[in-house]
């Protein structure tokens, strides 16, 4: 199972141009075409658009790191902030990988609504994933920890320029 919500088809690839040495744009048409995973939303004579309708925005779960996309368990979230997510993950009858489809970045992390020793592993070379074992209800909630750093020594350092530059006009109004 791809990942992917839209797939372009260029039918003026020719084979010697290809890794594929039997590439076949027409029975890649076909096949996509008969798919009832795939639904054409543009087609015109060297270009087709194939729009996937198994793919799985942000959060999704995973039996193994083959990512084989399961229906089960059911995961529902609520972007806070683009560094901060509520995860709400129920029906869960067993354990599954559980597929962030950001960027891997060791940062990515959850910080409550499950335990610590759960850690970020990178999936299908690009995602964050972690290996949720318990067969039960989670809310999590997943954050990009070093965000808070920078929050935290942006804050730090307004505040010190703003004394600084309150120390200094008092030492002006004071001179004069």
């Amino acid at each position: 199972s791809m990942n992917i919500k839209y797939l372009l088809l260029r039918q003026d690839v020719l084979p010697h141009f290809s890794l594929c040495k039997n590439w076949n744009a027409n029975k890649v048409h076909k096949f996509l075409s008969d798919n009832k995973d795939f639904r054409i939303i543009y087609n015109e004579k060297q270009i087709s658009i194939f729009q996937n309708l198994k793919f799985q925005y942000h959060f999704y779960a995973v039996k193994s790191k083959q990512m084989a996309v399961i229906d089960q368990p059911k995961i529902e979230f609520q972007k806070i902030n683009p560094v901060k997510y509520l995860v709400n993950i129920s029906e869960v009858d067993q354990p599954f990988w559980l597929v962030f489809a950001e960027s891997y970045n060791q940062g990515w992390q959850i910080t409550k609504g499950a335990t610590k020793d759960i850690i970020n592993q990178q999936i299908n070379s690009y995602a964050n994933s972690w290996y949720l074992q318990k067969q039960e209800n989670y809310q999590l909630v997943i954050e990009y920890l070093p965000q808070k750093y920078l929050s935290l020594g942006l804050w730090i350092t307004l505040s010190f320029g703003g004394l600084i530059m309150g120390f200094g006009i008092i030492k002006r109004l004071r001179d004069d």
